[in-house]
């Protein structure tokens, strides 16, 4: 086990949890608790016996940046649909979640967002435009080895008569 326990300047103790694989340190992270190190230090091993392993640090970038190598890799359909593709990122997904790291999108905030775009005044089907776009971009995360799985994929589309706000 790599859990090291030091003290900080400020007199506070810390747990740092290092993982190595084929003898170098691929991730590190530091923790209050032993518990925690432990436990997280643990599921990394875990992951990296069974192939799961993605360095954490690949998950940091901005999902505006997944975004734009998407759409460079969407050159072989019709214009009209990357036309689509790259006006609905830029409407109803980057204003949310452009900024945010592609690691710390979850499937809560997915679906908090997409019921957010209906009562918000956005069409049903719009909504369900975003969240199809938001699952292929993090469909090409998950391919680019960003993370481990797609939080979008669970997360349903709203059904066609949902209402809008101010609607009878």
């Amino acid at each position: 086990m790599s859990v090291q326990r030091y003290v900080t300047p400020g007199g506070r103790v810390r747990y740092r949890s290092r993982i190595k694989s084929h003898g170098r340190e691929v991730a590190t992270r530091v923790f209050d608790r032993k518990r925690d190190a432990v436990a997280w230090e643990q599921e990394q091993i875990r992951r990296l016996r069974l192939g799961e392993w993605i360095d954490p640090r690949r998950g940091t970038v901005p999902l505006s940046e997944v975004a734009e190598a998407w759409l460079r890799t969407r050159g072989s359909v019709k214009r009209r649909t990357r036309e689509t593709d790259e006006a609905t990122w830029h409407r109803y997904v980057e204003p949310r979640f452009g900024a945010w790291p592609v690691a710390s999108l979850t499937t809560a905030e997915v679906a908090t967002w997409v019921g957010s775009l209906v009562t918000a005044g956005s069409a049903p089907s719009s909504a369900t435009r975003a969240l199809a776009t938001l699952r292929l971009i993090l469909n090409h995360a998950v391919a680019d080895e960003r993370v481990t799985r797609n939080v979008a994929a669970l997360v349903k589309a709203p059904r066609a008569g949902a209402r809008r706000e101010g609607q009878a």
